[in-house]
């Protein structure tokens, strides 16, 4: 036992007279009385911990004696209250998981010459799917009528191609709209009501309308083939930012490019609880857990979103997200301050964990992602950066118990042009439209208390709606507080990543400084740069109506 871990279900606990505590188990409903002993145990182990650290913990609670202490982790085992690392690792039992019909859906946006690029390599290995969407939603005319003659080439046996263009979109928002579903928000939903020239978001609503199973969705500018990593299963609360990796233009790659049936490593997963997962690896592991990871895979909660990684361009905004992530002592960017600047420039990125990682964690990337559509899944924020962000919020919220899987894989992802980052970028504190309903949802998220999904689906929207039907002052105070609060969890974070690394390499450790001086700069003056309160107020409370209808707009899609 003394190298074994431990962790306990979060649980309401109530202090009874006697002493001793009134616990109820989180899932099975369950209320046993427990001694104070026991009680500080379930407290100690919120997180996993050691026998060690346990004992020490203990101590510093006022126990003197542990003699108490084996003999209480074997009673709250029992209790299924306290779970040890190597039974969450067991096999155990699991159900014939049942297999879904297969869409491959691609996105895109005036991009023909990429959208035939994408299509040639991913349909080149898609042997188990059985349909092929294209959501075009072209604004040139042109690629339009390319786009749709690169559909009626498609020749492949197994799967029929499908292509949903303006014409096809305009006919199925009429459909809407004839059926009863409000105009406006129809438009909201799967067009470009804010006018921003393109509407992902938008066109993936449409295929979680038009693609019921399991949807795998593309990007027009990602392509095949790609990098794979070690084939080991992994058990890991939060995102770890060591999966991502700066390099630049001149350096090499350390993995090699290999051919991957993109469609079969969603399938793996996507749909499956833990346990039917389990079944296909010798081993697994743990690397961090929390009580949601816990309860996710103790309650049989399902993979509902699969994330492959990418190679190639990063997608993001800005290197912003690699001053938490500094260069390991044996990277040649922890030497040579050159090749980190120029990496903090070039906008290249691999984005890949060693092996299948199983979370809780609400990050989702959908450049190259699979659902499991069969189940009521939230609609995405229609226009925007980050809306698939927001969706993995979401997704979260609505299924409190679900789970995110990260391939141990990576598609390639160039745009067309060269495209570079902007050093400034590091230093200046934004807030964007989908950071800002960011900001709303986890201010509700813990508001929400229904146990079945579309009810927290509606629960949520009906939220937001009444947050967004304020009046723009009170929204905006709303917004700025939310703001600063994350600003200062940001700074906290920022501080103790510098303390952990010894604020080496030095250079590393000069960017980030500037960075949270700049924050506590915005913090000190208020200074905040929002964006256009009435424009942002108003999506907001668009999603949150979105989010009551979209139950029925899903039910009369599939009419």
């Amino acid at each position: 036992m003394g190298a074994e871990r431990f962790i306990a279900l979060r649980s309401d606990v109530s202090p009874i007279s006697g002493g001793n505590f009134v616990i109820r188990h989180p899932l099975n409903g369950r209320t046993h009385c427990i001694p104070p002993e026991q009680a500080d145990i379930l407290t100690v182990c919120s997180n996993l911990a050691s026998l060690q650290q346990i004992k020490a913990a203990l101590g510093q609670q006022g126990w003197e004696s542990f003699d108490f202490l084996s003999g209480s982790i074997a009673e709250l085992s029992a209790l299924d209250l306290l779970w040890s690392e190597s039974r969450i690792l067991e096999p155990g039992d699991a159900a014939p998981s049942t297999v879904a019909s297969t869409t491959i859906a691609f996105v895109t946006h005036n991009r023909s010459t990429l959208l035939a690029r994408a299509l040639e390599s991913y349909l080149a290995s898609a042997e188990t799917v059985q349909r092929i969407l294209v959501v075009d939603d072209s604004t040139d005319g042109i690629a339009a009528k390319e786009n749709q003659e690169i559909v009626k080439g498609i020749s492949n046996p197994r799967a029929i191609a499908q292509y949903f263009g303006p014409k096809q979109r305009t006919e199925f928002k009429t459909k809407l709209i004839q059926k009863g579903m409000d105009p406006d928000l129809v438009e909201f939903a799967l067009g470009d009501s804010r006018n921003r020239g393109y509407a992902v978001g938008a066109s993936r609503n449409a295929t979680l309308l038009l693609a019921p199973g399991t949807l795998i969705s593309c990007d027009d500018d990602s392509f095949l083939p790609g990098l794979r990593s070690e084939d080991s299963l992994v058990l890991r609360s939060g995102p770890h930012l060591n999966e991502i990796k700066l390099y630049s233009a001149e350096e090499a790659l350390p993995h090699a490019t290999v051919s991957i049936d993109i469609a079969k490593e969603h399938q793996s997963v996507i749909g499956l609880t833990y346990a039917e997962i389990r079944k296909s690896f010798s081993a697994a592991s743990i690397d961090t857990i929390t009580q949601d990871l816990l309860c996710a895979i103790l309650s049989q909660g399902r993979v509902l979103a699969s994330v492959a990684g990418s190679v190639g361009d990063a997608g993001a905004d800005s290197a912003a997200f690699a001053l938490g992530n500094p260069p390991a002592p044996g990277d040649e960017a922890f030497r040579r301050e050159d090749v980190y600047r120029r990496r903090l420039i070039d906008r290249r990125m691999l984005r890949m964990p060693e092996g299948l990682v199983l979370t809780e964690s609400p990050l989702f990337v959908a450049m190259n992602s699979a659902l499991a559509n069969h189940f009521p899944l939230p609609p995405f924020p229609p226009t925007g950066r980050n809306q698939d962000g927001v969706f993995g919020h979401v997704l979260r919220i609505v299924f409190p118990n679900s789970l995110i899987a990260h391939l141990p894989c990576a598609v390639s992802h160039e745009p067309e042009g060269e495209r570079k980052w902007d050093a400034a970028a590091l230093y200046s504190p934004k807030l964007r439209s989908a950071e800002v309903l960011l900001l709303c949802i986890q201010f509700f998220s813990s508001r929400i208390v229904s146990m079945d999904p579309l009810s927290r689906m509606k629960q949520l929207g009906q939220l937001l709606s009444s947050l967004g039907a304020e009046d723009a002052n009170s929204f905006q105070s709303f917004v700025a507080e939310r703001w600063l609060i994350s600003l200062g969890q940001y700074i906290g974070y920022l501080e103790s990543v510098l303390r952990q690394r010894g604020s080496r390499p030095a250079f590393w450790a000069e960017d980030v400084e500037r960075r949270i001086q700049s924050f506590e700069s915005t913090l000190a003056t208020s200074d905040l740069q929002l964006p256009t309160a009435e424009d942002d107020r108003t999506n907001l409370a668009m999603y949150g109506k979105l989010l009551q209808a979209w139950p029925e707009i899903r039910e009369i899609a599939s009419g």
